[in-house]
């Protein structure tokens, strides 16, 4: 069954967030390392949604990306020890990307803003 066997280090223990987190850290990405790498990656953000960016040479995808920099400061890049309260996913899928926030009230607020999808 996806997901079942997936155990998080201490270290990104699973923690509350969306149901695109859960879905996300739940599923089974081939291997332990990359299961551990997603757990990483998101549990510092796990208030995800998938939003509707365009692609990231258009200006709706650069302007969310401004919006998501004035109100939550700055960008999270976990694998690389930076801290930060929001994050683009690394892929843009015909014009969606994941999204995620430290806080839910941020994510509500992205909600209102943006075209997303839960």
């Amino acid at each position: 069954m996806m997901g079942d066997d997936i155990r998080l280090p201490v270290a990104v223990a699973p923690v509350k967030g969306s149901p695109l987190y859960e879905r996300t850290i739940a599923y089974d990405y081939g291997d332990p390392e990359r299961n551990e790498l997603m757990g990483k990656v998101w549990s510092v953000t796990p208030w995800m949604v998938n939003a509707r960016t365009g692609s990231p040479s258009d200006d709706t995808f650069r302007d969310i990306r401004a919006w998501c920099h004035r109100r939550c400061g700055c960008e999270a890049w976990p694998i690389h020890g930076l801290p930060g309260s929001w994050q683009f996913g690394s892929a843009t899928i015909f014009g969606w990307t994941f999204v995620g926030f430290e806080k839910e009230n941020d994510m509500a607020a992205f909600c209102d803003a943006w075209e997303v999808e839960r």
